[in-house]
C-alpha cells in the first residue's frame, strides 16, 4: 500500500491593505486624544520611511513592514489634524466670532430648503418660535465694505419666519447674521460644533 503523501500547508493570505488601514485609524485616534504637533507627524513619518528603505536595501526585510506601518500611524494622525485643526485661507467660518455679526454672502444652495413648522406654545418659552427654514450652501464670496472678495467653504443658512422656495442650484445674494456654531455648554449635551467641524462646517448664517 502506497504511503499517503504530507499535504503541503497553504499559506495564510495576506491581507496588507487591512493592516495599513488599521495604521492609519490608530494615527487618527493618537491625534484625536491626544496633543501632537503636526510638525512632528510628519518629520517621524518621513524619518521611518527612509529608515525603512534604507533596512530594505540592506536586506533586513523583516524589520521593513513594522517600520512602514508606523510611518502609516504618523500619516494617519496628520491627516487628521490637517483636516480638523485647519482650515483654508478664504473659509468663511474664519470671519466667524462667538457674537453674531451681520453680513453679505453670494452662495450656492447645495440641496432644497427643508422647513420645520412653528413649535406648539409653551409658556416656558420667553420668545415665540415661528416657522424656520434650513438648507445647506456653498460659499463664493463675501462682502467687505463696498468690494467682494472671495470665500468658501458650507455652511446652514437658516430662515425664519416667510417661506422662500429654494432648490439645489439657485445662486443666492444673502444678507445675514453669522456666527459660529455653539459648542455644548452642560454635560452630555450634544455637541453641534463637532458634529458640524466632522462635516467640515464652522459656522452658520441666520436670517
Amino acid at each position: 500500500m502506497p504511503a499517503a503523501e504530507p499535504v503541503a500547508e497553504q499559506p495564510a493570505p495576506s491581507q496588507p491593505l487591512l493592516l495599513a488601514l488599521l495604521a492609519w485609524g490608530i494615527g487618527i485616534l493618537a491625534d484625536r486624544y491626544g496633543d501632537v504637533p503636526l510638525l512632528f507627524w510628519w518629520c517621524l513619518a518621513a524619518l521611518l520611511i527612509l529608515i525603512s528603505i534604507a533596512l530594505r536595501r540592506i536586506g533586513k526585510d523583516h524589520q521593513f513592514a513594522p517600520l512602514l506601518l508606523s510611518a502609516l500611524v504618523c500619516v494617519g494622525g496628520g491627516w487628521h489634524q490637517l483636516h480638523w485643526g485647519f482650515a483654508a485661507r478664504h473659509e468663511l467660518g474664519r470671519f466667524a466670532r462667538e457674537a453674531s455679526q451681520p453680513v453679505c454672502v453670494e452662495a450656492v444652495a447645495v440641496d432644497r430648503m427643508m422647513w420645520s413648522p412653528a413649535p406648539t406654545s409653551d409658556p416656558l418659552r420667553a420668545m415665540p418660535v415661528g416657522p424656520m427654514g434650513e438648507v445647506l450652501v456653498s460659499i463664493t464670496r463675501i462682502r467687505n465694505g463696498r468690494q467682494w472678495q472671495e470665500a468658501a467653504g458650507k455652511c446652514r443658512l437658516r430662515v425664519a419666519g416667510g417661506l422662500v422656495d429654494i432648490t439645489a442650484g439657485d445662486r443666492l445674494q444673502v444678507y445675514a447674521l453669522l456666527g459660529r456654531v455653539p459648542s455644548a455648554l452642560n454635560p452630555g449635551q450634544y455637541d453641534w460644533a463637532r458634529a458640524e467641524r466632522r462635516a467640515g462646517r464652522y459656522c452658520d448664517l441666520y436670517c
